[in-house]
Order: C-alpha cells, then sequence, then structure tokens
C-alpha cells in the first residue's frame, strides 16, 4: 500500500527557506511504495532532479522525517497514472511562485501561482494530484498548484489520518 510521507533534507539551504516562508515543518511532500520486482522500497517525489524514483534506505540517509500516513483510499490504483510523470521536470519556475500564494495567504487573500507550469511540477503539487486521482476524502477543494507539504501535512491530519513509525512502515511493506 503507498505512503504519504513528510521530510526535510538535511543541511540543505533551501529546505531551510521553504519551512521558513511557508511556516511548514516539512519541506517535502513524497510517497512511499515497494517496487517490484525489485523488492525494495522507494520514494516517488518531485525533487530539483525532476519526478523520480529513489531508494527508501538513501532517502532515509539524505532526509529528516516528519511523518509517514497511510491514506484513507488505496492509492494503487491511479500509481500508474502517477508512474506516466515520471522524468517530469521540477518546476522550479512554480515553486517561486508558490512565495506569492504564500504570501497572499499573510495578507488573507486567496492568489493563484503565476508562475505554475503545467509540464513540471514540485513536491506537494505531485502528491495533490496522486491525492485527488484517487478520490480521497477532504481533497475536493485542494489546489494542487497552491498546495505546500505543510497544506498536505495539516489536511491528513486534520482527516485524522494515520501517522505511523518508520518501524511500521517497512513492516507494512514488506507484508
Amino acid at each position: 500500500m503507498v505512503k504519504i510521507g513528510f521530510s526535510t533534507a538535511r543541511n540543505n539551504p533551501a529546505s531551510f527557506l521553504i519551512r521558513e516562508i511557508s511556516g511548514s515543518k516539512a519541506s517535502h511532500a513524497w510517497l512511499l511504495l515497494r517496487v517490484e520486482p525489485f523488492g525494495h522500497e522507494f520514494v516517488f517525489e518531485a525533487s530539483e532532479w525532476g519526478v523520480r524514483l529513489m531508494p527508501w534506505g538513501t532517502f532515509r540517509r539524505q532526509n529528516r522525517i516528519v511523518a509517514v500516513f497511510e491514506p484513507q483510499v488505496p492509492l494503487d490504483p491511479v500509481m500508474p497514472k502517477a508512474g506516466e510523470l515520471l522524468g517530469a521536470y521540477y518546476d522550479f519556475k512554480g515553486l517561486v511562485g508558490m512565495a506569492f500564494v504564500i504570501f497572499g495567504r499573510w495578507l488573507k487573500r486567496k492568489w493563484r501561482n503565476p508562475f505554475n507550469t503545467a509540464k513540471a511540477m514540485w513536491c506537494s503539487e505531485l502528491v495533490a494530484h496522486v491525492l485527488k486521482w484517487a478520490a480521497h476524502p477532504g481533497v475536493e477543494s485542494l489546489m494542487p498548484t497552491r498546495t505546500s507539504p505543510q497544506d498536505l501535512l495539516d489536511l491528513l491530519r486534520a482527516l485524522n489520518a494515520k501517522d505511523i513509525t518508520e518501524e511500521e512502515v517497512r513492516r507494512k511493506l514488506a507484508a
């Protein structure tokens, strides 16, 4: 079963800046899944290198894990659609545009991201799309191009999604 995760990169100035601007505990959102025939867990993410798969062990060494959630509905059925995004570019311009969205929130305004790019995306946008494609409860009004990692973290906590420990993650993925 695909899990939803949040983390902060170790010793990464961009991660620090994202957390500071967004007021977030996490600077990154991703999906954790078991990839057959490799038989290992991988993180499906949009990083500065684009949309990719990274081995879970490598990812854990490079990141501080903030939370991992079990979604309320299975995400597995929409992963083939999500997999079509592998290799897509990281949306650096859209990430800059998120600063405008967050600034608008401070002013109690809902602003669109002026620099969003249709053929590229950032981490929380990727996860938000997957949640919407899976018709996850509570995401009906979620706008992926305006979604930060903290937005997703807050949403999952508000929906009482089950926050699981790293040991539980390993045990459930091995099953």
